[in-house]
């Protein structure tokens, strides 16, 4: 058994060139380095699912940042982007939760031939969606076109967590977090072990969440047994199908730590190229 080091993961903007850097800035709100914070890909829901993430996690005193990929102009929901930015302004207490907003359309296959974002007779986003990430990377200074495939969104939102991790520092707290069905009871980042500033950070702590053990195992859900199997063969299944599930809607570490987990989240789909929803899950227990 080894330690695999973070430089065998490679960058997700390979694929873009040697020199391309991620050039995107938040739509609104601003990224504090110095900070814990929360991640969450939320797109097109409704108010309340907002307010109830947000407020619980307010009310715990996190005083961290809480980074949001939202649902493009044409389809946000009413009242969304005015909540957001109470949240955001300039002027709000630097000892309080900010939160920042990124807000970019993306380049999806439709059924009508159209490139938007396509929404469900309920009035949601579309999760099946294949879709491309256009313009977060740039080199040479121009921005560059998503070379990947198209990939839902719930594969496509490490790239966004990626590209927001790079601007805390090492020692800081990361938490990414499924968002609509999550709400806080207590401080995520309390009590935690904290590094030193005072030396260099080389590693850090990376925390994994498995589900009940006794409930379930990977072998036991059709939907873990498709993704890990479509993914990575039956050999891989067959190793793997009496182990914990551990789910990846909740992913929690230092900085440094989370930055390489999402380096190797992306390098998964290139390599694996698998088109599911729920994806992500299966990289993320191969891993």
């Amino acid at each position: 058994v080894r330690v695999v080091a973070p430089t065998v993961f490679p960058k997700p903007t390979r694929k873009i060139g040697a020199n391309a850097v991620p050039i995107v800035k938040p739509t609104f709100g601003r990224h504090r380095s110095d900070r814990d914070a929360v991640f969450a890909y939320a797109e097109g829901y409704k108010l309340p699912y907002y307010m109830m993430f947000l407020e619980t996690l307010q009310s715990t005193g996190f005083a961290g940042d809480v980074v949001l990929a939202i649902a493009e102009e044409r389809i946000i929901k009413e009242n969304v982007k005015e909540y957001l930015k109470t949240y955001a302004t300039n002027n709000r207490d630097e000892n309080a939760m900010h939160v920042v907003v990124y807000q970019l359309p993306l380049d999806c296959d439709s059924r009508d031939g159209s490139t938007g974002r396509h929404l469900m007779p309920s009035g949601e986003t579309d999760v099946f969606q294949m879709c491309r990430l256009h313009d977060v990377y740039g080199m040479d200074g121009k921005p560059a076109p998503d070379p990947r495939d198209g990939r839902v969104v719930a594969t496509l939102r490490y790239e966004w967590y990626w590209i927001w991790s790079l601007n805390y520092e090492p020692q800081q707290w990361m938490l990414l977090l499924d968002a609509r069905d999550s709400f806080f009871q207590s401080n995520p980042f309390a009590n935690l072990p904290r590094q030193t500033t005072t030396t260099p950070v080389t590693d850090g702590l990376l925390y994994l969440f498995g589900e009940n053990a006794e409930a379930t195992r990977l072998g036991k859900s059709h939907k873990n047994m498709r993704w890990l199997q479509n993914g990575y063969g039956d050999l891989v299944f067959e190793s793997l199908k009496d182990k914990p599930t551990i789910c990846s809607g909740s992913t929690m570490g230092e900085q440094i730590a989370i930055e390489t987990y999402l380096r190797a989240m992306v390098n998964e789909h290139d390599e694996c190229n698998i088109k599911m929803t729920g994806s992500d899950q299966g990289f993320h227990n191969y891993l």
